[in-house]
């Protein structure tokens, strides 16, 4: 029975979001869909049928419009979230808080939601 519960706890763990890592050529298909992600006016969830096609092969769960930019959600885990980030202007993004992002592109992070 411990066995169980300890693979199950590392299963558990092991699923948890961080920080997605990408390839040059991914990174370069981020970077056509966050164009045509930033050209989106309205804020809120952005349904299916308009998410840029350059995705298709991220497989999002949800993306979604806010003021500061638009959000790729790649991975989630009961409050935790992850994914890309495309920044609407620039500026200093934190990595080590809460969201914290790291810089793949101008303009464009990784970013991890914890709470």
């Amino acid at each position: 029975m411990k066995v169980i519960i300890s693979i199950l706890l590392f299963s558990l763990l092991g699923s948890c979001t961080g920080h997605a890592r990408f390839s040059d050529s991914e990174i370069s298909k981020l970077v056509l869909a966050c164009g045509e992600l930033l050209s989106v006016s309205e804020f809120g969830d952005l349904e299916e049928r308009r998410w840029p096609e350059p995705l298709d092969q991220f497989n999002p769960k949800r993306i979604y419009v806010r003021a500061d930019g638009s959000y790729i959600v790649l991975k989630t885990l009961f409050v935790e979230e992850s994914g890309v980030f495309c920044a609407r202007k620039q500026g200093s993004y934190n990595e080590s808080g809460d969201p914290s992002y790291k810089m793949l592109s101008d303009d464009i992070y990784t970013y991890q939601l914890l709470s």
